[in-house]
């Protein structure tokens, strides 16, 4: 049995193919009937049927060095065939990737500025007064394929925040910013379906991240924090004045990540730009 990749293979591959089999097997009839002439064949026979003029007298040396010509030319031409089926083969491989590539959703931040900063009031349900007010750093997400297939819009993506601060690292879910508020869902009612969203093409949506406080004070943000009086989740607590930011968003053939700083200053917070 002939195993892919094998040398037999290969050789089977390379010879064994209609035209150069018909040719080997006419060398040899042709090398057989001139044998049979030259040894069987008296001269008188030979004469009256004028076989030297349909066979010519060659010695058994051109015989092989005809179809040693023959194997050769076989060969060369059964080993280009195979580099160009496998050639052929990757080509088109690489062309399938690709179109898959080009059909998955591409999740990037929002240029030319995606890290943004917006100052929120905060306000009682019940009366709408405003109860304190925050800064915000918040990162847009725009989902730009290079080809608008049907398969280009995201869907189920979460993210999942990283921030740095004062030696210390701070990971938890990303919120939505367009996402409902927690606090607006019965008290035992499940939020896990607020940490995930989808995006058409074009389509865009933007992440919370870190609070300042006018006091100073700084959070990270998300859905949990709506657990703790005035936002401040404690173990969202941050240190320092700056934060670097990493943030990775995963869904089905998605899985992106980019990176900036958050810096807090007497003015509010300030942002890089993710490279």
């Amino acid at each position: 049995m002939l195993r892919e990749g094998s040398r037999r293979y290969f050789w089977w591959r390379s010879i064994a193919k209609p035209t150069y089999l018909a040719l080997a097997l006419i060398w040899i009839a042709f090398s057989n009937a001139a044998t049979f002439r030259d040894n069987f064949l008296s001269k008188a026979t030979q004469g009256h049927w004028q076989t030297l003029d349909l066979l010519p007298k060659w010695g058994w040396r051109g015989f092989l060095l005809g179809l040693f010509v023959i194997a050769s030319v076989a060969m060369c031409e059964g080993t280009y065939r195979l580099y160009r089926e496998e050639r052929n083969g990757r080509l088109a491989a690489e062309l399938k990737l690709k179109c898959i590539e080009d059909a998955r959703p591409r999740l990037v931040p929002r240029y030319p500025n995606p890290v943004y900063v917006t100052f929120i009031p905060w306000r009682n349900r019940e009366n709408g007064q405003v109860i304190f007010s925050t800064w915000v750093a918040r990162v847009a997400v725009l989902n730009n394929p290079p080809t608008p297939y049907t398969t280009s819009a995201a869907r189920n993506v979460v993210a999942f925040i990283g921030i740095t601060h004062d030696g210390n690292l701070l990971e938890m879910d990303g919120r939505w910013a367009d996402s409902d508020q927690p606090a607006t869902r019965p008290h035992g009612l499940s939020r896990t379906d607020l940490l995930e969203t989808g995006f058409n093409i074009g389509a865009s949506h933007e992440l919370d991240l870190i609070m300042k406080y006018e006091d100073g004070e700084c959070f990270g943000l998300n859905n949990d924090n709506s657990n703790f009086p005035g936002q401040k989740n404690p173990a969202h607590k941050l240190r320092g004045s700056v934060f670097h930011v990493q943030v990775r968003l995963r869904g089905p053939m998605i899985d992106e990540s980019f990176a900036f700083e958050v810096r807090s200053v007497p003015s509010g917070l300030e942002v890089t730009q993710p490279q």
